[in-house]
């Protein structure tokens, strides 16, 4: 289900993850891949073939219009890279990628309304009783399935994420000038040096940007030089504005929006340390990707964070104003950054999106052995777990 890859929301999210998982199982001999979407796409490799699925309704096309493409190609299983989106009744067996379990916390993110509600509904309750199997992020990400969702454990394999080639240093001289050139002209342009905390993220509430921008003002207090830089797309410019005049940092905090995605590996080189303060991350790409890139990277010890950052940074106690800041102060210290530059390049080689395709194809090989039968029980057996899917 390539569907993502066309909703208009850039590369981040499930359409990074897709587009990378995709082009990974794309490089292998041993694997034939066909996507299927309702509307345009873009991001994948030239030989990969998409079949349009589509009707007047979308459930229609999900539900009726897809299960007969996936039945006439004779496809061995499918693959939801998005949370949802699984047909009820396939002629194959179905796999889920479902990233994290934050959409059904009340505290972090508001229910859905109106058609969103139907759509998250009924897709959940489709999805799940149809996944033979569910991929998910993180060891952090399979224990909240389980315990929030009701997702038997046996049924939920963990295969992580990582950061992209093009973050990770160019070992070639050509490239690596070219590189340089691209580095100092986005610098130049956004105003980004060794002084410089970047976030790359969304503004929702898991995100916690209040506690992210006090953090940076303990740690910009006396030090003008220091700025904090806000990525991502839609940002709330008033209410940042607000909270960094009242922490007395107006001039050093910037929210600058969507950025085009092969700018951010540049950004990661030029800056002196990424920081978050999200309370909830399935995984956390951002911050693999900037320690790829050498940038130190600061997080809470929350969610999925240390579990995926390991000792290649700082992880302080969540919502621990002094500690962020005091954190962020030594990643920006040059003796600090250098330290921490060469233990978050270590952390990050040790995870690859080829390793990726690996053991997602060992779970599609494993859901495709599981015969009509065996999905019929374990649909039977999940199904009274469905009252804890829905909003």
């Amino acid at each position: 289900d390539v569907r993502c890859l066309g909703d208009g929301t850039g590369m981040r999210g499930f359409a990074r993850y897709t587009s990378e998982v995709v082009h990974a199982l794309a490089r292998r001999d041993d694997v034939e891949i066909i996507g299927y979407s309702d509307r345009d796409v873009d991001s994948l490799p030239d030989e990969i073939v998409v079949h349009s699925f589509a009707a007047r309704r979308e459930i229609g096309a999900e539900q009726l219009a897809w299960p007969r493409l996936l039945r006439r190609d004779a496809i061995d299983v499918v693959l939801g890279p998005a949370n949802r989106g699984l047909p009820l009744l396939t002629p194959c067996p179905a796999v889920l990628t479902l990233h994290d379990a934050v959409e059904w916390d009340r505290s972090l993110v508001a229910a859905p309304q109106g058609r969103d509600r139907v759509r998250f509904e009924y897709s959940n309750i489709a999805s799940l009783m149809n996944a033979t199997r569910v991929i998910t992020v993180s060891e952090f990400s399979a224990h909240e399935l389980h315990s929030v969702l009701g997702i038997p454990r046996a049924r939920i394999r963990v295969v992580y994420e990582a950061a992209d080639q093009r973050f990770r240093p160019s070992t070639s001289v050509g490239v690596a000038e070219a590189q340089q050139r691209h580095d100092a002209e986005v610098a130049t342009r956004l105003s980004i040096d060794r002084d410089t905390v970047v976030y790359v993220g969304g503004f929702d509430a898991k995100k916690d940007i209040p506690t992210l921008i006090r953090g940076f003002a303990h740690a910009a207090r006396d030090r003008a030089e220091r700025q904090l830089v806000l990525i991502g797309s839609h940002p709330p410019i008033d209410e940042v504005a607000a909270l960094a005049a009242e922490c007395d940092v107006a001039a050093q905090v910037q929210a600058i929006g969507y950025v085009d995605d092969v700018d951010l590996p540049s950004i990661y080189r030029r800056a002196g340390c990424f920081a978050t303060a999200a309370a909830f991350e399935g995984f956390g790409l951002p911050a693999m990707e900037a320690m790829a890139c050498g940038l130190a990277v600061v997080v809470p010890n929350a969610g999925s964070l240390p579990e995926i950052v390991g000792d290649g940074g700082i992880a302080y106690p969540v919502q621990s104003i002094s500690a962020l800041g005091n954190a962020i102060s030594e990643t920006l210290d040059p003796v600090g950054r250098a330290q921490w530059t060469a233990r978050a390049q270590h952390r990050a080689a040790q995870f690859s999106w080829d390793a990726t395709a690996e053991q997602t194809l060992m779970v599609l090989r494993e859901a495709a052995n599981i015969t009509v039968a065996q999905r019929v029980v374990d649909a039977c057996r999940i199904l009274p777990n469905a009252k804890r899917w829905v909003a």
